[in-house]
């Protein structure tokens, strides 16, 4: 894959393209925002001299093609997972649509990472995603000593300094890297953020969870989105209106159904907010134009992390001088054993050993007439040796 400079320079290429062809822009939610975490956390261990790049990527290349050093390993360790090579980029497969969560989960984590350094007071004020974007991180630093660096990390710096292993200097210095590793993925987060887009703010209103706990709002979520949809002309904009009156009706009517527990204890992890949706939505006819909407926003929602991770493993069997249709086939053949979930549980029908079986007949009549032509080649040379 390209870079992200690369990929932004042919978006905006690509959204005056569909502007000037189709009169409508696309839905924009920003960078993939599991990259985004992975990028600022990668930020921060270098700006921190962690050198966690090579960490992560060194085992795949130690044991990548010595099996005796991988039998070791598990025999020591117990465990047969190995380093893969994208294992610094950490690409996560990802299937369900969690883009209504994304908001609700980027802000808990920068959240949680800013209680470590950063006042109290100034964190209460920002009641929302966006108020996180326009802290002053530097300005709302607490003291040194105040720094929470863990439970775990705070034992091991008593230890320490009780036997004078280190000094008071050298503790002010490890807290001083802490705050710069977290102000370093924060500010990461924040450059690249999705929080910086509207239209991913304002998705959280299909989050179940919040469908039920806070409904005021939810439906001013799903005016702000009806509203970006309608400026890049996604929605008519004379159906802005009914729409939200027919969101305010699934509100109630999911205030009022049996699915309100499904909604109340929706497990991010577990569930499906699409099939959760569609079963309210788009089995009833009053809810039509709704979820036609719906749809769509909920088709932004996959992401690419899958499609990436992907093509790290299909560029692992690359040779050269393969042909394309080559290399589609071994990437149809990895797709398919990751689905049945590995090469052993290939059902082997008789179809399959057909093929196999004319396929090894058809390379068996290919060799037989090779080897009879560079016969023929050589008998041929052979004469003509002794005709000279």
């Amino acid at each position: 894959m390209d870079g992200p400079s690369v990929n932004w320079s042919f978006y905006d290429k690509l959204e005056k393209e569909i502007k000037n062809e189709c009169g409508m822009g696309p839905l924009n939610i920003g960078s993939c925002g599991l990259h985004v975490i992975h990028v600022a956390f990668q930020t921060g261990a270098r700006e921190t001299g962690g050198g966690l790049d090579g960490l992560l990527s060194s085992p795949y290349y130690l044991f990548k093609d010595t099996f005796a050093r991988r039998d070791d390993f598990t025999d020591v360790t117990g465990c047969n997972k190995f380093s893969l090579k994208f294992g610094k980029h950490s690409y996560t497969k990802q299937i369900n649509q969690l883009g209504p969560f994304l908001v609700h989960d980027i802000e808990r984590l920068v959240k949680n990472l800013l209680e470590r350094c950063v006042k109290p007071v100034a964190l209460q004020k920002a009641f929302t995603a966006y108020d996180l974007l326009k802290l002053d991180l530097e300005k709302e630093r607490v003291e040194n000593k105040k720094i929470e660096v863990g439970f775990k990390a705070e034992g091991e710096l008593k230890s320490l300094l009780s036997t004078k292993a280190i000094s008071e200097c050298q503790v002010f210095q490890f807290r001083e890297e802490c705050r710069q590793f977290v102000v370093k993925c924060v500010n990461k987060i924040i450059e690249r953020s999705p929080l910086k887009y509207r239209l991913t703010r304002n998705m959280a209103c299909l989050d179940p969870r919040l469908m039920v706990s806070d409904q005021e709002h939810s439906k001013s979520k799903c005016k702000r989105l009806l509203e970006e949809l309608a400026t890049l002309n996604r929605v008519d904009g004379d159906d802005v209106d009914m729409l939200v009156a027919s969101y305010k009706e699934l509100l109630h009517d999911v205030a009022r159904c049996e699915l309100k527990s499904r909604f109340k204890d929706f497990k991010v992890e577990d569930d499906r907010v699409d099939m959760l949706l569609y079963e309210c939505i788009g089995r009833n006819k009053k809810f039509e134009k709704l979820w036609r909407v719906v749809r769509k926003v909920l088709l932004v929602s996959h992401g690419q992390a899958s499609v990436e991770r992907g093509c790290s493993l299909n560029r692992q069997t690359e040779k050269d001088n393969m042909s394309e249709g080559m290399i589609v086939a071994l990437m149809q053949i990895i797709d398919y054993f990751v689905l049945v979930g590995g090469m052993l549980k290939v059902d082997i029908t008789k179809e399959l050993l057909s093929s196999a079986s004319r396929y090894r007949y058809h390379q068996y009549l290919e060799e037989d007439e090779r080897k009879k032509g560079q016969e023929a080649i050589q008998r041929k040379r052979f004469k003509t040796k002794w005709m000279i």
